[in-house]
C-alpha cells in the first residue's frame, strides 16, 4: 500500500518537487522511497512543453565531462545539463520533424542522438550534440543536423555503437515492421543497410557483438528482438542477408516489450508489457538462459509485490534498472540469475497515486552516467534526476544475506534435491511446472532446516520451486 505524503503549504510542495530532497522514512517529499534519493525535479512545462513526456537517454561530454539527459517529448526532444543534478539546466529544444506523437524514441552514437517517432512523415532525425555545449543563453530552438527518410514512422531504434549501425523498428511500409538497419558510420549521411522482417514487426532490440558463452556465434553481430510473442536471437553480421538463429516463447505471454543481456552475454531479462494487466498477475520480469543461441531456454520469472505493468529495464553490473509505470524505477540485485532469483534492493516512484497497472508514471531510465545520477522520464509526471544511496543498499543487502540463505542441489537434478533454507525454518513449499500449474505441495512441515523433495516421478523440464511462500527459485529436471 501507498504512502503518501502531504505538503502543509504550496511552499513546501514546491520544494519537496524542485530541490534535493533525501529518501526518509520511505518517503522523498511525496514520493514513496527506498534507497534512493531526489535530486531535482522539472514539469514538461519548464522543457518546452508538449502533452506528455516519453523516453529519455544520455551523453557525455568527452571533454568537459558535462552529463547531458536527452528527454523525449510529444513535441520534440528536449536537452538538459544535469551536471548538477540539484539545478538541472534546460539547454534548449530539438521539434519535432513533422507533427505531435505519444511516442518518441531515440539512442546516441558518438556525439550524435538520433530521434524516431510513430508521426506521420516523421523520419529519423540526426542531432550533433556539440550544439548543446556552446549555448550561453538558454532555452534555444535547435535545428535538426540531418534526416534520414527511408521511412514515415518508426516506434523505436536501438545502435549498436561497436559498429555502427542503428536498428529502426516499427516503421511504416518497410521490411515489414521488422529491423530497417541503417549504416551511420557518417552520422551526418545516413545509408540504407539492409533489414529482416523474418518475425514481422519488432517492438524493441538490442544489437551486439557477440562475445558470449556460445562460441560458435563470437564475433558475430548478434540482435535480440523483442516482438510481441517471444524474443528471437538474429544474426545480423551482414546486413543484406540477416538470418534467424532462434525464437523463443514463454507461458501466459500478454507483449513481450523489451529486454537487455547481462554483461556476460549469458542470461536476458525481460519486460512483457501487457501481462500484468490481462493475467491479473504481479509485476513479472521475465529470464532467459542464452548458453545456446540456437535454443534459448526460458527460465521462468521474478514477481514483485506489486501489480504495476513494466515497461523497460537496463542492466548494469549486478544491478538491473527497471522503469514500471506506476511503480517508478526498481532496482534488482541480478547476482543469482543463474538460479532465476532476482532481489529487489531499491526503488523511487514517481507515481504516488496508486501502482495499478496501466500506462502512466515512468517510462525509462538511464543509468549510465558516471556520477551515478539516474535521469528517469515519465508520460505525465515530468523529468526525474535521483541517486542510489548505495551505502545505504549494500548494508541492508548484507544484512539480508546473512538473516536467509537459500540454496537448491543439486542443479539440475535427477531423482531428488535437497532444499536448505538457513536463517529460518521451512514451513511450507509448493513446486510449479511453467504453466503455473502445482505439482506437488508441502503446506505443514516440520520446521527444520532442509528437505529432500523425490523427484523421480517429474518429467524433465523446468520446475520452480517456493519456500514459505516468498523465497522463488528455478530447478532443472533432467
Amino acid at each position: 500500500m501507498k504512502r503518501v505524503g502531504l505538503c502543509v503549504c504550496a511552499f513546501f510542495l514546491a520544494l519537496c518537487m524542485r530541490s534535493q530532497t533525501p529518501c526518509s522514512n520511505g518517503m522523498a517529499g511525496i514520493y514513496p522511497c527506498g534507497g534512493i534519493d531526489l535530486l531535482s525535479h522539472l514539469n514538461d512545462s519548464e522543457l518546452g512543453g508538449g502533452v506528455n513526456g516519453n523516453t529519455v537517454w544520455g551523453w557525455t561530454d568527452p571533454e568537459s565531462g558535462r552529463e547531458i539527459a536527452i528527454y523525449g517529448l510529444s513535441n520534440g526532444t528536449a536537452f538538459i545539463d544535469i551536471t548538477d543534478p540539484v539545478n538541472p539546466l534546460f539547454i534548449g529544444l530539438l521539434p519535432t520533424h513533422s507533427e505531435a506523437s505519444l511516442w518518441r524514441e531515440l539512442k546516441v552514437y558518438g556525439h550524435y542522438v538520433f530521434i524516431v517517432s510513430e508521426a506521420d512523415e516523421h523520419g529519423m532525425q540526426v542531432f550533433d550534440l556539440a550544439q548543446v555545449l556552446g549555448v550561453t543563453n538558454p532555452p534555444v530552438d535547435f535545428a535538426e543536423s540531418a534526416y534520414y527518410g527511408s521511412f514515415g514512422q518508426a516506434h523505436n531504434i536501438a545502435i549498436n555503437p561497436e559498429t555502427p549501425f542503428a536498428y529502426c523498428m516499427g516503421a511504416n511500409s518497410t521490411y515489414n515492421g521488422g529491423l530497417h538497419i541503417v549504416d551511420i558510420q557518417d552520422p551526418l549521411n545516413p545509408v540504407l543497410a539492409g533489414g529482416f522482417d523474418g518475425i514481422g514487426y519488432v517492438h524493441d532490440c538490442q544489437a551486439v557483438i557477440y562475445n558470449g558463452p556460445d562460441t560458435e556465434h563470437v564475433g558475430k553481430e548478434i540482435v535480440f528482438a523483442y516482438h510481441g510473442n517471444g524474443m528471437a536471437v538474429v544474426n545480423c553480421t551482414d546486413k543484406t542477408d540477416c538470418m534467424l538463429i532462434s525464437d523463443v516463447q514463454y507461458p501466459l505471454t500478454g507483449y513481450t516489450h523489451q529486454g537487455w543481456l547481462t554483461e556476460d552475454q549469458r542470461y536476458v531479462l525481460m519486460d512483457d508489457e501487457t501481462d500484468e494487466a490481462n493475467f491479473g498477475q504481479q509485476t513479472r520480469t521475465h529470464m532467459f538462459d542464452a548458453l545456446n543461441l540456437d535454443n534459448v531456454v526460458y527460465m521462468g520469472y521474478f514477481e514483485g509485490e506489486l501489480n504495476s505493468s513494466d515497461h523497460n529495464l537496463y542492466i548494469k553490473g549486478n544491478y538491473a534498472y527497471l522503469s514500471n509505470y506506476k511503480s517508478g524505477l526498481r532496482i534488482y540485485n541480478i547476482e543469482n540469475v543463474a538460479n532465476a532469483l532476482l532481489d529487489e534492493v531499491a526503488y523511487f516512484d514517481v507515481y504516488p497515486d496508486n501502482d495499478e497497472s496501466g500506462y502512466d508514471g515512468s517510462w525509462n531510465n538511464y543509468p549510465y552516467f558516471q556520477s551515478g545520477n539516474i535521469p528517469v522520464s515519465t508520460i505525465h509526471q515530468g523529468f526525474f534526476v535521483v541517486r542510489p544511496n548505495w551505502q545505504l543498499i549494500s548494508a541492508t543487502q548484507e544484512i539480508q544475506t546473512k538473516s536467509v540463505e537459500y540454496n537448491i542441489s543439486p542443479n539440475p537434478a535427477l531423482d531428488y534435491f535437497k532444499i536448505t533454507l538457513n536463517g529460518e525454518v521451512l514451513k511450507s513449499l509448493v513446486i510449479t511446472d511453467m504453466t503455473g500449474k502445482i505439482i506437488a505441495s508441502y503446506l505443514q512441515m516440520q520446521s527444520s532446516h532442509s528437505f529432500v523433495v523425490d523427484s523421480s516421478k517429474l518429467a524433465p523440464g523446468v520446475y520452480f520451486v517456493t519456500v514459505n511462500d516468498q523465497f522463488n527459485s528455478r530447478i532443472i529436471i533432467e
